[in-house]
């Protein structure tokens, strides 16, 4: 809250300070005694006060001739004073807390104080009138004082400060009474909040006090308090014309009355059922009364507090909310919540707080927390633990709800894909079917199982990724197109919130020196990592399948034993009907059946031989096995052999920076292997038991060499 102000607190109660005589001012204390200003001085005010004077203002408006009762025109306000010694003599800041959480427990939420003053001892409470009260007659004065005093009695506040004429410390000042000098300012501030008088009358009652009663009001605390503004909200909210119907006005008075048998709070409630009455042309002065005093405890309770809440929800139709206090307990802040409309659900992909199927955001947090405290639910902290355990009770997964609710028609449209998108080997049907089969087996059956990625070859602006997007187009908040960074922890967050992921730029993604964390994250099933901000490691199921685009870019494969993984169909047409004449939804429809008939997204060996051909096909070109087939050649004769060491030398022999390593050595059998050679230990040269690779033998004459060094080293 902003800092309020002397000039913004005297405005706020309808004074001009540029005006003369409305407005007094009154210093007690200090070197100069005692001294009134009619005309607001802030300077002046400010420099006595520091000099020691007390600074007290009149809080109702004057004629500009004196400050006495007769003086006193009209007061735009209702205050009350309490003072923390009255609750605690020994402990000044124990009486305050004291005193501030009765006035929270005892005033209810219809009737919040517009400003509360902290006075340096204890409080002083404004509650700001919609109308000024003009002192016009002695009965006017008299029914004001009463309020004031009723007020006082309530509140445990002093019963002295509630003349008409009363002056109270100025807010932006300091008491100095003693050392400390506390300052006066306002910590509560709410200057719209703005009340009719004869609703301030209902909350106190209009009995007049008895003041030679020296003991404080015994009040119910929070019990009270939270009934009393249930019924107020109650009453607010029932229809009018059940004050006209004798049997139901009855009845709320019974409910009315089985609330306290309190004197002093009974005098509240019946001064409640007067007013409400007062809406009918049946009412009759003195009739409320009358009837209170024959209803017998036992009979009141046959009719509650919740008898009228429940008749105020049936009229209105909008649930009245019960105030929190102090300390409420968890499952009344639920109730509170459910009361104001709000639901709330975990999503268990990523956690996030859904409210109302609205994720969670700064501003509807605020929102949230705002209207809890309005009815007076302060602990925010508490609050958002009540909300997140409901939220982790409700668990949801949009996947699977989306995936378990299709029900496919029977007419099967991955086959109708042939129609639509040509390929070269026909391949397009079978390796999207199993792609979709995976996926879906990903989320409703083996949570996490990977499966292979899907590439899309084909000249670009083809349609390759508006087809992916069209597959990802139910559920597009969990569709993502973009590069794979297997490196930054936000990609692995993505696996396991995101379903349908195009993985774009997919040659340059296929560096060697990527090649083993790639293999690994498109490999990974589970993912293990902490969030941003979170206490707790969290461990969940992948959930995105990946689909790979390139633009003719053969030779974008590098690693021979790990190209299982990905099944690349070559798309040479798309004829972009299918995303209107095809739905869809039954597409994944059809992918549930499959699974739950027991298709899996492995393919028939002759499929899968295909595929592998391919792969072949899009391996990128070895530097390294470049330079093997210039100078070997493979004869397929037994007594053509080889030593790695001397194929080693070879390519070493022309100036290539090469390490003669075991890995450089693991690299060259593999190219021999995918030739079709083995090797073997045997005798050559006299020596028995030497590795050699048989049927592959030095050219006789060797053309020049002609390698990209930089490659060659990159490839490493």
């Amino acid at each position: 809250m902003a800092k309020i102000t002397p000039e913004d607190f005297l405005a706020a109660l309808g004074f001009n300070i540029e005006e003369v005589g409305s407005l007094e001012i009154r210093l007690i204390g200090g070197p100069s005694g005692p001294e009134i200003y009619w005309k607001f001085n802030w300077p002046a005010i400010k420099a006595a006060n520091e000099n020691g004077a007390n600074v007290y203002f009149g809080v109702a408006h004057r004629d500009g001739r004196g400050g006495k009762t007769n003086n006193i025109t009209y007061a735009t306000a209702v205050w009350a004073d309490i003072d923390a010694k009255d609750l605690d003599p020994n402990d000044v800041d124990n009486g305050k807390e004291l005193a501030l959480d009765h006035l929270w427990k005892t005033v209810p939420q219809a009737l919040t104080p517009s400003i509360v003053v902290d006075s340096g001892h204890g409080y002083h409470v404004y509650w700001l009138l919609k109308s000024p009260w003009a002192f016009s007659s002695d009965e006017r004065r008299d029914e004001f004082k009463g309020l004031l005093e009723r007020l006082a009695a309530l509140l445990k506040g002093d019963r002295q400060v509630t003349d008409i004429a009363r002056t109270l410390r100025l807010p932006g000042t300091m008491n100095t009474k003693d050392e400390e000098r506390r300052l006066c300012e306002v910590i509560h501030w709410k200057p719209e909040a703005r009340y009719n008088f004869s609703d301030l009358q209902a909350f106190a009652g209009s009995a007049a006090v008895d003041l030679s009663k020296q003991q404080v009001v015994k009040l119910q605390g929070h019990d009270f308090s939270r009934d009393l503004d249930i019924a107020i909200q109650s009453l607010q909210r029932l229809n009018p014309k059940r004050a006209d119907d004798y049997e139901t006005w009855i009845a709320v008075g019974m409910a009315l009355h089985s609330i306290s048998d309190d004197p002093d709070e009974a005098s509240i409630l019946l001064s409640l059922w007067d007013n409400w009455s007062r809406q009918s042309q049946k009412y009759k002065p003195g009739h409320c009364a009358e009837k209170w005093q024959s209803f017998s405890l036992d009979r009141g309770h046959l009719l509650t507090v919740d008898s009228l809440m429940k008749w105020a929800n049936e009229d209105s139709g909008e649930k009245i909310i019960i105030p929190g206090g102090r300390h409420p307990k968890p499952s009344a802040i639920l109730k509170a919540l459910k009361d104001m409309g709000y639901t709330f659900r975990q999503n268990d992909m990523n956690d996030c707080v859904y409210v109302n199927s609205v994720p969670m955001s700064d501003g509807l947090r605020s929102r949230i927390l705002v209207r809890l405290n309005e009815n007076k639910y302060r602990n925010n902290t508490l609050a958002e633990h009540v909300w997140t355990a409901e939220a982790y009770e409700n668990r949801f997964h949009p996947i699977h709800e989306y995936l378990s609710g299709l029900k496919w028609d029977g007419v099967s449209r991955i086959e109708k894909f042939s129609e639509y998108i040509l390929d070269e080997d026909n391949l397009f049907v079978p390796l999207i079917r199993a792609w979709l089969i995976g996926a879906v087996n990903k989320i409703i059956g083996r949570k996490g199982q990977q499966h292979p990625m899907l590439v899309l070859d084909g000249a670009q602006g083809i349609g390759k990724s508006r087809f992916v997007w069209w597959l990802g187009s139910p559920l597009p908040q969990f569709f993502i197109a973009s590069p794979i960074n297997p490196d930054d922890k936000d990609f692995l967050i993505r696996q396991c919130s995101m379903f349908v992921w195009e993985v774009e730029e997919l040659g340059s993604t296929f560096r060697r020196s990527d090649r083993e964390a790639l293999k690994a994250f498109i490999s990974r099933e589970i993912v293990n990592i902490r969030k941003p901000y979170g206490r707790f490691d969290i461990q969940k199921p992948v959930t995105a399948s990946y689909i790979g685009t390139i633009n003719n870019e053969g030779g974008f494969l590098t690693d021979p034993t790990g190209n299982r993984r990905f099944r690349i169909a070559t798309i040479t047409a798309i004829d972009w009907k299918y995303s209107s004449e095809i739905d869809v939804n039954q597409v994944w429809a059809e992918a549930v059946h499959l699974l739950n008939n027991n298709w899996t997204w492995e393919l028939p060996k002759d499929v899968e031989t295909l595929v592998s051909g391919k792969n072949q096909d899009y391996l990128a070109e070895d530097p390294i096995e470049t330079i093997v087939w210039q100078l070997y050649e493979v004869t397929n004769n037994p007594f053509d052999r080889v030593r790695m060491v001397d194929i080693l030398s070879d390519i070493k022999s022309l100036n290539v920076n090469i390490d003669l390593s075991t890995a450089t050595g693991n690299r060259v059998g593999a190219i021999l292997t995918r030739a079709g050679l083995r090797r073997r230990r045997t005798s050559m040269d006299g020596r028995g038991g030497v590795p050699v690779w048989e049927g592959i033998k030095p050219k006789t004459h060797v053309q020049t060499v002609n390698v990209d060094v930089k490659q060659l080293m990159e490839s490493k």
